[in-house]
Formats: C-alpha cells, structure tokens, sequence
C-alpha cells in the first residue's frame, strides 16, 4: 500500500479526515481477502465518521438492481449471516429491500458504526438487534425515486425515532450530495436533539 502513490493518497486523506491512525487502517486492511482491497481502498471516502458520511454514495442506477442475490456483492453475500440477516420476516422471504438492508447492517457493522455480531430481529419490529441489545430501523434513501418520496422517507424516519425506542441506519449510499443536505437539513428541523443522535448514516460499498 504504500508503494502505491494513488492508493496512499486515499489511505492518506482517510487518515486525516477520519482520525484513524495508519496503523489500524493497516490491520483493517491485512485482514481482507486480496481481491476485496483496492474495492475497500476506493470506498475509504465514502465512510462514515461521527455517524455521518464523508460524502453520499450518489449510486442512483443502483437502487432498484437487488432483485436476485447474483447482484449483491461477494463481500455481504459471502458472510455467513448473509441468508438471516436478507430474510424479511414481514414478507416471509427475501425481497430487494431485504437484500439492500443486509449489506447495511453488514457494512455498519465492519465499519464498526454499530456493535456486532448483528442479529435479524425475527418479530419484525425492527430490522436488526446489535450486541449490545439496541434495536436498529434501516431507511434508505431511494434513489431516482427521491423526491417522489421524501415526504414519506421522512416521515417514516420521524415515526420511528418518536413512536420507538429504535435507532436508524440511514442508507445514502443512492443518493447525491444535494439530496443528502436536504434530508439533514429537514432532520435538523424537525427532530429533537435526542433523536439526531439515533441516525447513523452509511454508505454500503458497490464496487467490484
């Protein structure tokens, strides 16, 4: 890695941006297979610090690909706990949403955003409980779809933190950086304080 201009300037800027010492990114690094590193490296910008993402995903064309696990990427769908954590209790199957809300909670999870080893909660009342029994919502912003749907998107997002003790992974990784500066900015409008705090953003990573 660092003999590699391109690839130390993203590890680099990650360091800086993130407060993560060369050392840990290193062990991060090491412990993925060889295929998955420069994918990991070119992602390390789109990460999230302080439960907000460096930047948006801005992957719109792929919001609406995840209707068979042939597209989900080897890095979620190789996990062993892939098959639970996909399957939708409330459809009794496993649907795109289904497969998006995966790789979010898998993704939160490696990031270290959220305490695992995550479990799907199976009652349905929220998409995933962590290890420390805290109870996570995934939302994800849809896409092309997005201004058609935020008003229900945050509503929806608003409910849950209101009407239950849960926490939401907020999935931006389809939108752009225009769209997620609307989203906090209603968010900094409309929820407590207290509530702010429960939403940890996320990008999960696509590329391969």
């Amino acid at each position: 890695m660092r003999r590699d201009p391109d690839k130390l300037g993203k590890v680099t800027s990650y360091q800086t941006n993130f407060g993560r010492s060369f050392d840990d990114i290193a062990t991060e690094f090491n412990t993925l297979p060889t295929g998955e590193r420069v994918f990991w490296i070119n992602h390390l910008e789109f990460r999230t610090a302080r439960k907000k993402v460096n930047k948006a995903g801005n992957q719109h064309s792929s919001f609406t690909t995840f209707n068979s696990d042939y597209v989900v990427p080897p890095r979620y769908i190789s996990n062993s706990r892939y098959g639970d954590l996909s399957f939708d209790p409330a459809h009794n199957s496993v649907t795109s949403g289904s497969r998006k809300e995966a790789m979010t909670g898998l993704e939160a999870e490696s990031q270290q955003l959220i305490p695992g080893p995550i479990s799907r909660d199976f009652t349905g009342g929220a998409e995933f409980i962590d290890s420390n029994r805290t109870y996570w919502d995934v939302k994800t912003a849809p896409g092309a779809f997005f201004d058609q749907q935020f008003t229900n998107l945050t509503t929806r997002i608003k409910s849950e933190l209101e009407l239950t003790p849960h926490s939401v992974l907020l999935d931006v990784s389809y939108i752009n950086g225009t769209e997620l500066s609307r989203l906090r900015s209603w968010f900094n409008v409309n929820l407590s304080p207290a509530n702010l705090e429960k939403i940890v953003e996320v990008n999960v990573n696509l590329l391969q």
